[in-house]
């Protein structure tokens, strides 16, 4: 049973990153409407905001299962999660305040997700390398 949740909260962490990469061009595909690039980012948020905390969910179940002992990594992967929460929060005001004003997003919202992506990838990278 561990290692099934084991499984399943690695693969909800490979997803994250995956939507994270497809994330980094949303702003890309809607360039000429900025309505449409509105709609797509409050709709991935909310995906985002899913995958982050089905991976909460998972590491939460390892953890009372009593498997996994807390340690280090796992307040640093709490720590992360809040980063990520607070960095998503801080990149949809500022895009908003972008749109309102009818500015270029591409460049804010690249510097925000691949932020992001750097946090999950050196959390994930933290973890192999502790294993």
């Amino acid at each position: 049973m561990v290692q099934e949740s084991l499984l399943y909260h690695s693969m909800v962490i490979k997803i994250l990153l995956g939507f994270l990469a497809i994330n980094l061009f949303i702003p890309l595909f809607f360039k000429q409407n900025s309505i449409s690039a509105i709609k797509a980012v409050r709709i991935s948020s909310f995906i985002y905001s899913a995958l982050i905390a089905m991976a909460i969910f998972t590491g939460m179940i390892l953890y009372m299962l009593g498997q996994v002992p807390w340690s280090l990594e796992m307040s640093l992967m709490v720590v992360a999660s809040i980063a990520l929460a607070t960095i998503e929060t801080m990149r949809i005001k500022k895009l908003k305040k972008l749109w309102m004003s009818e500015k270029s997003m591409t460049n804010l919202s690249w510097r925000y997700v691949a932020t992001e992506i750097a946090i999950v990838a050196a959390t994930v990278a933290m973890m192999i390398v502790g294993a």
